[in-house]
């Protein structure tokens, strides 16, 4: 995996909380805002070279299962995403030094 992908990731990670959702905990995130500024992306500029790089590492990390965009209530309330970040993308981020 690309290290662009893998430092937003792991920023992510460092920003996640568990949630309790029946039953499950979820390792919840956001990936844009304050995490992707943190790693030198500019989500918000639609239309531009920056926010066409940050959809696109984004998009690596879905099609790679380390996060996945879960079905939750509150998911269509807010102008962000939530992500999971899955025990794939914790497993990637052990195995690349970031994390314990």
């Amino acid at each position: 995996m690309e290290e662009q992908a893998l430092d937003l990731l792991e920023a992510g990670y460092r920003k996640a909380e568990y949630h309790d959702r029946g039953g499950n905990k979820f390792l919840l995130t956001f990936l844009d805002g304050g995490v992707a500024l943190s790693v030198g992306f500019q989500p918000h500029r639609a239309h531009t070279p920056e926010g066409h790089a940050y959809r696109s590492v984004v998009a690596t990390l879905i099609n790679s299962g380390a996060v996945r965009i879960p079905e939750i209530p509150e998911q269509g309330l807010a102008r962000t995403t939530v992500y999971e970040i899955t025990l794939r993308g914790e497993e990637m981020l052990r195995k690349a030094g970031r994390i314990v």
